[in-house]
């Protein structure tokens, strides 16, 4: 169906049929990995005014390998998009090309990417802004923010670290001290990010927990920061116009929401996982309100143990930062280590 939709298409830009132009609004989806980013994703797309990019597109990644287009659409989530149809995938890929001249950054393959897609799809009416969701971009902000204009609107997804560690736990089968000291340190860092980007009036911190359980409230939120229209459509996931089943690590997914998943980190993660993810995160997990149960003794020399390496990722952030021209405070202190 989607290959006919995209002959339709074809055929219609053939008769002359005026494509929609790219909104110069651009949204961005993104947190530490399995928090929900998806989930938003999904109840965003079914909103006339927005146009969803189908996949995570991982760009910021992508322009660091030899060749960017190819790392995009056969080394990332997008190439999914073209799975069975590689004629599809080789005409997208020369529209991109003939879009990018010279060597591509992010900002220029996600703008490539978008007006490609957008002009396959034609959706109508015209969007007002399109969306684009990969969690790691969490960590480029800063350039996207000054890359795409005052405009453009960032969504934080923020979800117990608990919960996301079960989550991973279950879809990439990492258990374990050593497995839960790294993750640690990945959300923490996430957190990091979060709390120096919140402040800003273009970014919205959407909390899983609330999400789930009043969807309508948090989706108004969503709404207003994005300054939309209230659809109905926002409370129910779609993907390309069908109801969309979820994509749960524990498999069963299911329509619509449901808020089951908040605490199903409980029967999920072993006692001794709890406690060190607890000892490891504990100023960071009570400054957020999430309470422990086991752990969380606040000792500092638990604390260095994730503390230090966060500061190290923020230096090197800091410096992809100016040499993308983005100016950044300098982050000499974790602000965790001064709680």
């Amino acid at each position: 169906m989607e290959q006919q939709g995209a002959r339709r298409t074809g055929r219609a830009a053939a008769r002359g049929v005026l494509q929609p132009r790219l909104p110069s609004r651009a949204i961005f989806v993104v947190g530490a990995a399995r928090s929900g980013t998806t989930l938003l994703a999904r109840l965003l797309d079914g909103h006339p005014g927005l146009f969803v990019l189908p996949r995570e597109t991982h760009a910021t990644w992508c322009v660091a390998r030899p060749d960017p287009l190819a790392a995009l659409l056969h080394e990332t989530p997008m190439a999914r998009e073209f799975e069975g149809d590689a004629r599809r995938r080789d005409e997208i890929e020369a529209r991109l090309a003939r879009r990018l001249t010279g060597p591509p950054d992010a900002p220029r393959l996600l703008t490539a990417l978008a007006e490609t897609l957008l002009e396959e799809r034609a959706p109508q009416p015209p969007p007002v802004a399109w969306v684009e969701k990969t969690p790691r971009h969490l960590r480029h902000v800063p350039e996207l923010l000054a890359a795409f204009g005052a405009q453009t609107r960032v969504l934080v997804l923020l979800r117990d670290p608990r919960a996301v560690m079960a989550s991973r736990a279950a879809r990439f089968g990492r258990r374990g001290r050593r497995a839960v000291r790294h993750f640690a340190r990945r959300w923490a860092t996430a957190d990091e990010l979060l709390r120096r980007f919140e402040p800003l009036s273009q970014v919205l911190c959407v909390r899983y927990r609330d999400l789930v359980r009043d969807t309508a409230a948090q989706m108004r939120r969503v709404a207003r920061h994005l300054d939309l229209r209230w659809d109905d459509a926002l409370v129910q996931p779609q993907r390309a116009g069908r109801p969309w089943p979820g994509n749960s690590s524990f498999g069963g997914g299911s329509r619509g929401v449901h808020a089951e998943a908040v605490e199903r980190w409980r029967s999920r993660l072993a006692p001794d996982e709890i406690r060190e993810l607890e000892d490891l995160l504990a100023v960071r997990m009570a400054a957020r309100g999430f309470a422990p149960v086991r752990g969380g003794q606040r000792h500092l020399a638990r604390r260095l143990l994730i503390e230090p390496a966060v500061f190290l990722e923020l230096l090197r952030l800091r410096r992809a930062w100016r040499r993308a021209g983005v100016a950044a405070r300098a982050p000499f202190v974790a602000s965790a280590l001064r709680t």
